[in-house]
């Protein structure tokens, strides 16, 4: 696993994401920006106790009304409100491991008890995330 050896070490520096597509920027441990794209189920962790998924991104949040939700719009979901709950307690949270599964799964566990878990969803084979560093435009996982 190539990607591995890039991103233990390093440090989650932002969170974002853009209709469905959850991007979560990466401070390798020698200062490289690397990216994860994910299109697939996805959560965030602490302590084994499961504080967002992708799912939440289809559930309006408490700042909008339902007649008025739009899912693909950053900041009406619960994800987007959650995220921003935690977002400055994951950032810049060591990564310990990263262990891909033999279905492809990608769990990546961090200090303190954060944990990241990317879970292919489909039978198909077809690109669910995407691991690369922006500046090489290097595919590093797809």
């Amino acid at each position: 696993m190539i990607f591995s050896n890039k991103l233990r070490g390093g440090k989650i520096s932002k969170i974002s994401r853009s209709c469905n597509l959850i991007s979560i920027q990466v401070k390798g441990k020698d200062e490289e920006e690397i990216f994860l794209h994910i299109q697939s189920f996805f959560r965030i962790l602490k302590n084994r106790k499961i504080l967002v998924s992708s799912d939440d991104i289809y559930r309006c949040g408490e700042k909008c009304s339902a007649e008025n939700f739009v899912w693909d719009t950053p900041g009406n979901s619960v994800f987007d409100e959650v995220l921003q709950t935690y977002i400055t307690q994951i950032c810049n949270v060591k990564i310990l491991q990263v262990k891909q599964e033999e279905s492809n799964d990608l769990i990546i566990t961090l200090e303190d008890g954060w944990m990241l878990q990317i879970l292919i969803d489909t039978t198909i084979s077809e690109e669910k995330y995407r691991i690369f560093n922006q500046k090489r435009n290097i595919v590093i996982y797809s």
